[in-house]
């Protein structure tokens, strides 16, 4: 379950606002359980954050979810940016790890 960052650091406020510049939304998920990540092409690390698209009502296509380390973090999060058109604004929420590994 995701809960809203309120940042206390400036390097989480940045991030956040970054994010919020981009149409993003930043919070974070203390349950979440880090794993290998799938996206990097030859030395896997391990994940940091989750990046889901979430589509409104009335379009046909599933929720979109990936869960990427802080190497794929960027690419992803502009891959699944450039995806929304203006007829299917879906909203992106990127959720970082809120607990030790």
């Amino acid at each position: 379950m995701t809960t809203a960052y309120k940042p206390t650091d400036t390097a989480t406020s940045e991030l956040a606002a970054a994010l919020e510049a981009m149409g993003a939304t930043l919070g974070y998920d203390p349950h979440f359980v880090h794993a290998d990540c799938e996206w990097c092409p030859d030395q896997p690390r391990i994940t940091e954050f989750r990046i889901t698209r979430r589509p409104g009502p009335g379009f046909q296509h599933e929720q979109d979810e990936a869960e990427v380390c802080l190497f794929c973090f960027i690419p992803v999060l502009r891959a699944a940016l450039d995806e929304r058109t203006e007829s299917d604004d879906a909203p992106i929420y990127v959720e970082h790890a809120g607990g030790p590994r």
